[in-house]
């Protein structure tokens, strides 16, 4: 499989494992489903698949084939003349239906559901349940926005809010009993969707996972132009593949070391001081140094954008994860940010990256559209209150959605709670790790590549290697996370078994080598304080 810039986010559609619960008999059929009526939502096809289905395409273009038998549901959960939240729920037989429901984030900008996240779901139990955030795209367009400010609203938080609604009344009308425990994943923007929901909308679900969360949704499109700007402008500055390697290599081999094990991973990049003008070519170019204007890019790129008062508008990224700066300085366009300031912010109207302003252009984008798409409140007391629980994610390597951007949110949490945060939140960030997975670190704390490996199917709960696990005993169980113990396959797959392990310790916290013993093992490694 070839990755793409939201590859990683479907691998970590993450899979559950939760033991069977026993559930009453069907109170209805499944075609039967067509004649439901509740909750503002009309279905509009209720099908028994039999064990042979292959989805349509997601927002990367891919389908994905379903091998158990499940009730597929169809249907629209709210319908007005410019809003219409198309989703799919899927209904596992009643024997094997664990009384909970699990929904699914969408993959950056796209109008689809997740579907290898509910085919994940559904095989551990779930019923399982995405939606189209009220349009049809793939993963990277915008052009839906135009002229449509309630699809704008129900990106930002209210698709996923109306689905839910649609989605509880549906179960219970087919099972008989609403699910006992509702649960909601998602990363990159579906991670922002995820603490859309604990943030608005706090009695729809108990446990939230939210991965390399988008909840500053201008601020990441702003530092996608600034970032191309930085690199692409002048072409004295482009950053061509050969030099990232170049500059990743000596990023690591000066940092590598400093967390006392050297494994080829920078445990904690906000550690690594490096200067990249120890690549400085001492005459012309060459392929094994940086020339002045490639310098001032880099480190341009490592500081992040900020307006022309010094206000920080999006983290800058961090050393170690330049094997991923390709997709954001690769050129001649951006990645997201561009089609986002032209369709959303400019309504479609001609739009010049090259001239991109910090100032006005991110004002612009705040005010027209901050309300509606981003989600920054840290104040989660309501979705505390109810007992619900929250864990976060990011790799220290993103390149994407940078991990300072997760930090800053949590650290929001955690005054808004006056530091009593780890009672119901917790954030952990994975070395190496790059956006939602993928990167030379351990990426895989939850997924098939993890529990395929040798586990039963269904896998029996195991929160110590997997986050929704790991949610699902905290949410029912009173059991809350400490460390997670993160795997890195052989080639990122899981038939080849295992190359190394590291615990990922709940921030801020991390995991340090105990001086003795196997690096590649997560049992030497402790979780400190900083």
């Amino acid at each position: 499989m070839k990755w793409n810039l939201f590859s990683c986010v479907a691998m970590v559609a993450i899979v559950i494992s939760t033991p069977l619960i026993a559930t009453p008999a069907l109170a209805a059929d499944c075609a039967s489903l067509t004649k439901f009526a509740g909750a503002d939502a009309t279905v509009t096809a209720a099908t028994a698949e039999t064990g042979s289905f292959e989805s349509p395409k997601d927002g990367l273009g891919n389908t994905t084939k379903v091998t158990l038998p499940f009730c597929r549901v169809e249907g629209i959960a709210k319908s007005e003349a410019a809003s219409r939240i198309a989703f799919e729920l899927w209904l596992p037989a009643a024997d094997r239906w664990n009384s909970r429901m699990l929904a699914s984030g969408d993959l950056g900008q796209s109008g689809a559901p997740n579907y290898p996240a509910l085919n994940d779901a559904l095989t551990r139990g779930f019923a399982a349940l995405g939606d189209n955030l009220g349009h049809q795209s793939n993963a990277f367009t915008s052009d839906w926005a135009v002229g449509h400010p309630e699809r704008v609203k129900d990106f930002g938080y209210r698709g996923s809010h109306y689905s839910a609604q649609a989605a509880k009344a549906i179960i219970a009308a087919y099972y008989g009993s609403g699910p006992k425990h509702s649960y909601f994943t998602g990363c990159s923007h579906g991670g922002g969707s995820a603490l859309a929901e604990a943030q608005r909308y706090p009695e729809d679900y108990d446990g939230i996972i939210a991965g390399a969360f988008g909840t500053n949704w201008t601020g990441v499109q702003a530092a996608y132009i600034y970032e191309a700007q930085a690199a692409l402008n002048d072409k004295a500055s482009n950053l061509p593949a050969a030099k990232l390697a170049l500059l990743g290599k000596a990023v690591v081999a000066a940092c590598d070391a400093a967390d006392g094990s050297t494994d080829g991973i920078i445990d904690n990049p906000r550690q690594c001081h490096f200067d990249p003008a120890v690549l400085q070519c001492k005459a012309g170019d060459g392929p094994d140094c940086l020339t002045t204007p490639q310098i001032e890019a880099v480190k341009k790129l490592y500081a992040g954008p900020k307006d022309s008062s010094g206000k920080q508008i999006f983290a800058g990224l961090e050393p170690g994860s330049e094997f991923m700066w390709g997709f954001l300085v690769a050129g001649p366009g951006t990645f997201l940010g561009g089609d986002f300031f032209k369709y959303m912010v400019y309504d479609g109207r001609d739009f010049d990256w090259h001239k991109f302003s910090l100032d006005t252009d991110v004002a612009a984008a705040e005010k027209k559209l901050s309300a509606d798409i981003d989600n920054r409140n840290g104040d989660l007391s309501k979705f505390a209150a109810r007992g619900g629980k929250v864990l976060m994610y990011n790799g220290w390597a993103d390149g994407l959605i940078q991990p300072g951007n997760a930090i800053e949110y949590y650290d929001s949490v955690v005054k808004a709670a006056n530091g009593d945060a780890g009672k119901f939140a917790r954030l952990y960030l994975a070395p190496g790790m790059g956006h939602c997975s993928s990167g030379p670190g351990p990426n895989a704390f939850g997924g098939t590549r993890y529990l395929n490996a040798g586990q039963p199917n269904p896998p029996t709960l195991d929160p110590e290697h997997d986050l929704i696990s790991a949610i699902v005993a905290w949410v029912e169980e009173g059991r809350a996370p400490s460390a997670i113990i993160a795997t890195k396959f052989k080639d990122d797959d899981a038939a080849k078994g295992v190359a190394m392990q590291r615990p990922l310790c709940p921030y801020p916290e991390e995991a340090r080598y105990d001086g003795t013993g196997d690096t590649n093992v997560a049992a030497n490694f402790s979780c400190r304080g900083p």
